[in-house]
């Protein structure tokens, strides 16, 4: 009886048997999901946060954010851009909202976090696609490092190690920051710029201008930008130099629309 978990509806899952089959660990917990109706009818799982049941047992990782790995820190950095979490009495939320041409960029978190399912992305009708995790242990974990809610003009970016600040930059570059090529003309004469620049809270863009500084001996500073800082990169030989080693080949956990205007347009 007390190894076994309640289902609502028509029969009965041996939490053992499931975690022997699934390989999840014996500390994991269950989320309420409805499931289509099948031999059983329909049925909800009782429990919350590690896993999600659609037609079969899907993994959720909830230690996605304690397992330190290059693609742990850029999703990190990432989320600090264009994510946010919230706390509403017992309910712990992540949500990410990006651009509806950016959804495929949804699924890989949601397959770095375990989830699998494109069910959960939400197409809203302001042009954005979002998704929503509900978990405490992911919202406590991110928030331990610097994670807050409405944070726009607040992150402040903690405990981040020197060997996956790349990664996490660059999370932060497909978040809030943007290539800019523009032309502009001195007689008969047309003058071509290309601008990269990131904007954000003062200490997110003190940290991005400072890794510039200190990796590829370049002279950025942080600027006030309406209510929030920005920096920016204006030559394109120290563009090409920043981005071909950020853009690198060996991952694949970019953002792919940023990515191929750097490949084509810039690199």
């Amino acid at each position: 009886q007390g190894h076994g978990m309640r289902l609502r509806g028509r029969g009965r899952v041996v939490r053992s048997e499931l975690f022997k089959v699934r390989g999840v660990g014996q500390s994991g917990q269950f989320r309420r999901v409805s499931v289509p109706a099948g031999a059983h009818g329909k049925t909800s799982v009782v429990g919350e946060d590690a896993a999600l049941m659609v037609n079969h047992w899907i993994r959720f990782n909830r230690d996605a954010f304690r397992n330190e790995c290059p693609e742990m820190y850029y999703w990190l950095g990432f989320i600090f851009a264009d994510g946010n979490v919230c706390i509403e009495g017992n309910k712990y939320r992540l949500s990410i909202s990006v651009h509806k041409k950016d959804e495929n960029h949804l699924r890989k978190f949601l397959n770095f976090v375990g989830y699998g399912d494109e069910k959960r992305i939400t197409r809203r009708k302001d042009e954005c696609a979002r998704i929503r995790v509900n978990s405490k242990k992911i919202v406590v974990d991110v928030m331990k490092f610097g994670v807050t809610p409405n944070k726009s003009l607040t992150a402040r970016p903690t405990n981040i190690p020197d060997e996956y600040i790349k990664y996490f930059i660059l999370g932060i570059f497909d978040g809030d920051g943007s290539f800019c090529k523009s032309v502009s003309f001195q007689g008969k004469y047309a003058c071509h710029s290309t601008v990269a620049e990131i904007c954000g809270s003062r200490d997110i863009v003190d940290l991005c201008s400072k890794y510039f500084n200190d990796k590829y001996g370049l002279k950025t500073k942080t600027m006030p930008h309406c209510r929030i800082w920005r920096t920016y990169i204006s030559s394109i030989k120290k563009i090409r130099d920043v981005f071909s080693d950020l853009y690198s080949d060996e991952y694949e956990f970019y953002l792919d629309r940023k990515r191929e205007f750097f490949r084509t347009e810039i690199a």
